[in-house]
């Protein structure tokens, strides 16, 4: 992450001043390829702030700021993030742009909603613990496994294709959010590459030549030299903790993570386990129109459905480059799903979802035309 390094200062400063008592996050705001800094601190929700940094030539200045402790997400559109603030069942929810040098707020919603009920998509944006002020750990997993034991379902995608596709990811979820539930349907090798694969995503340089060979094969993978462990995110660290639990409960070797060709998809047929989500997430292009979209679990911690369908608006570009259409996913029998708009408080059934034998049926009830993806990407 090279926009850490030049971050670093303020985040330490911030740190310090109020002892620990923060977070912060890193994400491109405005898309244009420079990640921003979110600082999150405060005292008490009386005083809590919120500041946004940016860089010029390398050197972080502030760009604006708002108030009280709230929940920040990717907005819906892809224009800018959105935050939540909510007390008492009220809530008010702002989208936050970049505009040259400073920030804009808009208030989109607001009012009562009822305790609980407070707004949130698929896509939260993570903060993580100041470096050297994080929650150990064993905090951290005795609280996550307080509500959700190791031995639940499972609630993150893994994508089969991903380690064979230059681009694939075999958990494409693993920096978005923390992980729960185990499942022995997966070898030891998963859980290790997962782990690796963690380390990858921020440059780690492997000395085991065929984990090496095996991520300089990949587009996304840049070399780092100067890898740092506070490159990681708590969600990052959180989840390589939670795989090499699962990979000790797996009892295996998982030697040094490399795929082995034993591994199949679980089968469908385990319903009190896994739902579609699990069993067929991943990425399917339409081979006609080469739109692809992106189907895996909905994050229980932030979402009350089953699934998520990410579409990207561009063809032949992944739904993780932005710009998407986002609906929500119910699974309604073994093998189909209701597709589902949920914004801003107007829920309404789009079409169904129907999943064959490595394709996806849809069948958009509005227009009432019919469109069908093949597994992968072009």
């Amino acid at each position: 992450m090279p926009e850490y390094n030049s971050y670093a200062g303020v985040i330490g400063d911030t740190a310090a001043a109020y002892s620990g008592s923060g977070s912060y996050a890193l994400y491109d705001i405005d898309q244009d390829g420079t990640r921003e800094l979110i600082l999150s601190f405060g005292e008490s929700n009386a005083n809590w702030m919120n500041y946004i940094y940016t860089l010029e030539n390398g050197t972080p200045f502030s760009i604006g700021n708002f108030y009280n402790p709230v929940m920040l997400y990717v907005a819906e559109d892809n224009n800018g993030i959105y935050s939540v603030y909510g007390h008492m069942g009220s809530q008010i929810v702002n989208r936050i742009t970049k505009q040259d040098k400073q920030i804009l707020i808009e208030t989109i919603m607001e009012g009562d909603v009822g305790e609980g009920d407070y707004y949130s998509n698929g896509s939260p944006i993570m903060l993580a613990d100041f470096p050297g002020y994080e929650t150990s750990q064993d905090e951290v997993q005795a609280e996550v496994n307080a509500e959700a034991p190791i031995s639940e379902g499972t609630n993150y995608t893994v994508d089969y294709s991903g380690t064979s596709r230059p681009d694939g990811y075999l958990f494409p979820d693993s920096s978005n959010y923390m992980f729960q539930g185990y499942s022995d349907q997966y070898q030891a090798w998963m859980y290790q590459y997962g782990i690796n694969e963690i380390y990858a995503r921020h440059g780690y340089i492997f000395q085991t030549p065929e984990v090496a060979a095996l991520f300089s094969g990949k587009t996304w993978y840049t070399p780092d030299e100067y890898f740092d462990e506070s490159y990681l995110s708590e969600v990052e660290r959180y989840n390589i903790d939670f795989l090499s639990t699962c990979l000790s409960i797996n009892g295996g070797d998982g030697g040094y993570g490399l795929p082995s060709n034993e591994q199949s998809e679980p089968s469908a047929s385990d319903t009190d386990t896994w739902n579609l989500f699990d069993v067929y997430g991943g990425y399917y292009t339409n081979p006609d129109t080469f739109r692809i979209i992106k189907i895996y679990a909905a994050n229980p911690s932030y979402s009350s459905y089953d699934g998520i369908l990410e579409m990207s608006k561009r063809e032949r570009v992944s739904p993780d480059e932005g710009g998407v259409m986002v609906y929500e996913l119910e699974q309604s029998s073994e093998n189909t799903v209701t597709i589902i708009s949920d914004k801003k408080g107007a829920v309404l059934e789009r079409g169904t979802m129907t999943f064959y034998d490595g394709e996806v049926h849809i069948y958009w009830s509005d227009n009432g035309t019919s469109e069908r993806y093949v597994a992968g990407m072009p």
